[in-house]
């Protein structure tokens, strides 16, 4: 199932201020960004490409999304709230994404606590996307490929969360 995942897309304000505390990365193969259940390290841009979000549950996966917009964000539920990630997301071979460490994250919040409404703007849009899954009563697809991995900067233990 192919979601409509054009609000998950960061307004331009946000994307620039994401864009200062960022580092760019190219995915040479298949790479997974996050794992569902991995506290968060960092959020994910897209500059150019294609993701898929998936879900784990009862065994099978399921797709959540799938996003090849330019702006569009992932990883931003775990990392507002300190949570696990809820989803895993893959990204295709020569996708184009600026990385933002979870620590580089809040500190903007900090500094430009205004950013806050954005950000809340793409986690509506996420809670609505799952509502509609949920509510949809189709059946999960199933996923095959393991890719690589890109790892992120550890966050350390004195992170807090911005308020």
């Amino acid at each position: 199932m192919k979601e409509d995942t054009s609000a998950f897309v960061a307004s331009a304000d946000l994307i620039a201020a994401l864009q200062e505390c960022a580092q760019m990365h190219r995915c040479s193969s298949d790479e997974t960004l996050f794992r569902q259940g991995e506290m968060p390290e960092a959020l994910y841009l897209l500059q150019e490409g294609h993701v898929t979000l998936t879900a784990r549950a009862d065994g099978a996966e399921c797709v959540f999304a799938q996003q090849d917009l330019r702006g569009s964000i992932f990883g931003l539920p775990g990392v507002i709230g300190n949570t696990p990630y809820s989803l895993t997301a893959t990204a295709r071979a020569g996708s184009q994404l600026q990385v933002i460490s979870y620590q580089a994250f809040h500190q903007l919040l900090k500094a430009h606590p205004e950013m806050s409404f954005y950000a809340l703007r793409i986690l509506a849009a996420e809670v609505q996307a799952a509502r509609r899954i949920l509510h949809s009563g189709k059946s999960p697809q199933e996923k095959t490929s393991a890719p690589a991995r890109i790892r992120s900067p550890k966050r350390g233990d004195s992170d807090t969360i911005a308020t």
